[in-house]
């Protein structure tokens, strides 16, 4: 084998195992590693998804038969359309030949002819007429137009799964609204990231990304416990559109602004939200992470800037919730005493009315009795004068508090007349008690029809006592 490598070939080598189509940049790939393959392609891709350059035709037409996707450009209808049906070929990695030049089994200059034992291009195709059976396609991960946000998440994430397998992120299923309510509407302590995932499947790092980094268990794991995942398919621009709207919704210019500045070659999209003093915050993570390591580290660096964040807030939560106590205190005490002192209000306004209808019940009493007064009066018998011809008894009353009152009556009249001319002064039966002094009684035990002259002598005193 020659020594000298064709740098042709090593350059379409690179570029078939790379996937890198710019040939400036492949040349300076190649250039910064001194044209020595390997070493370019282990610095460009992890070594468990290299390809041999020799694998460049076999691996093409099996990633066209097995890709769960049609290329973007491709016509569904030529689906049926016949090909040359592959036949077998080897399948050895730049992995394993790294591997094989370390146990000296191999050179790197040996890449050269590398090629040489393996079939050519013609070799890799028969029955030119003879059409293959193409495997169903796979859904994407949201269909076209999808009908809402929470219709498409649920979907989502079916899909993520059934292409993804088990060991996957926890995609939250519902509106984006929702999501970020549930990452940060809690106290602070409880608060946790969002974690926008947005998947385009014409990005050719998308199914790369997800099964050799995004699903591995590290990151699953580390996700799970920091990060609220909110999952979205922009494959199709309906979806994106949709998308837009809700960022716009949610987050305002700022969010919006990220999200369409973003291209399809750099999708995947890890689009990282916090809320720290009520400040929105983003960070994007793009397909450009190199391995698991790459992503966790940069996982774990937002995390420690938000929890850093968080400790300031939790603390301010706790002030801010000790004002509040007191705050609540006072007004609780506040309140106490307002009830305390429209209680006091109510009993003296209860208090006042009760003694105004007391007065007013007292003064239509003394109303009534002046009126019952004005008419005994009016009834009673005129006092007999000095020269009166018939038997008179003249009467002295002591009155409570020494008031004496004189009256003549006639003998005759019965002691009713006495009762009516009392009752006249202020002094009724029912009140007060009306005393003979000998025999001492009660005259008000007597039957008004008793007349004086069988009650008094000629001149008397009785003596009024309240009862």
């Amino acid at each position: 084998m020659s020594a000298v490598v064709n740098r042709d070939e090593v350059l379409a080598d690179f570029q078939a195992c790379t996937g890198i189509d710019d040939v400036g940049e492949a040349l300076s790939h190649l250039e910064e590693a001194n044209w020595d393959l390997l070493h370019a392609i282990n610095r460009v891709l992890p070594p468990d998804t290299q390809a041999l350059p020799s694998e460049r035709h076999s691996a093409a037409a099996t990633i066209f038969r097995s890709s769960p996707f049609l290329p973007m450009d491709q016509d569904p209808s030529e689906s049926d359309r016949p090909v040359r049906r592959q036949t077998s070929a080897p399948s050895t990695t730049a992995a394993d030949l790294n591997k094989r030049i370390s146990n000296g089994s191999e050179t790197s200059s040996d890449v050269e002819d590398l090629t040489e034992s393996y079939p050519t291009e013609e070799d890799f195709f028969d029955h030119v007429d003879e059409p293959i059976s193409r495997p169903e396609q796979t859904k994407y991960l949201i269909a076209d137009n999808a009908v809402n946000e929470t219709a498409g998440t649920v979907q989502f994430a079916e899909n993520f799964v059934a292409r993804y397998g088990d060991c996957h992120p926890m995609f939250f299923q519902g509106t984006l609204e929702e999501a970020f309510r549930e990452a940060t509407n809690k106290p602070a302590r409880d608060r946790k990231l969002l974690a926008l995932y947005l998947h385009h499947d014409g990005s050719v790092f998308s199914n790369v990304f997800c099964t050799q980094i995004l699903c591995a268990e590290s990151i699953v794991s580390y996700v799970a416990n920091n990060f609220v995942v909110w999952g979205w398919d922009v494959t199709h621009e309906s979806n994106r559109q949709l998308l837009l709207t809700s960022v716009q919704r949610t987050f305002g210019d700022t969010g919006i602004a990220q999200i369409r500045s973003f291209d399809q070659e750099r999708y995947p999209v890890i689009f990282l939200v916090s809320r720290v003093r009520s400040q929105t915050e983003f960070t994007v993570i793009t397909s450009n992470v190199s391995s698991q390591d790459d992503l966790l580290s940069q996982l774990i660096n937002v995390v420690e800037a938000f929890k850093s964040q968080q400790v300031h807030d939790i603390k301010d939560e706790k002030e801010r919730e000790a004002r509040e106590l007191v705050k609540r205190e006072q007004d609780a005490a506040y309140e106490a005493s307002l009830n305390a002192d429209r209680a006091k209000d109510e009993a003296k306004r209860a208090l006042e009315v009760q003694k105004q209808r007391e007065e007013e019940e007292h003064l239509q009493q003394l109303a009534k009795v002046e009126a019952e007064r004005a008419s005994v009066a009016r009834s009673l018998p005129p006092e007999p004068g000095i020269d009166c011809k018939d038997p008179v008894c003249s009467l002295k009353c002591r009155m409570p508090a020494g008031k004496v009152i004189s009256r003549r009556f006639l003998r005759s009249n019965s002691i009713k007349v006495l009762f009516d001319f009392l009752f006249t002064e202020g002094y009724s039966r029912e009140s007060y008690k009306f005393l003979t002094t000998y025999p001492k009684r009660d005259l008000t035990t007597l039957p008004d029809t008793s007349l004086m002259k069988d009650v008094f002598s000629v001149q008397d005193t009785l003596i009024v006592e309240e009862r």
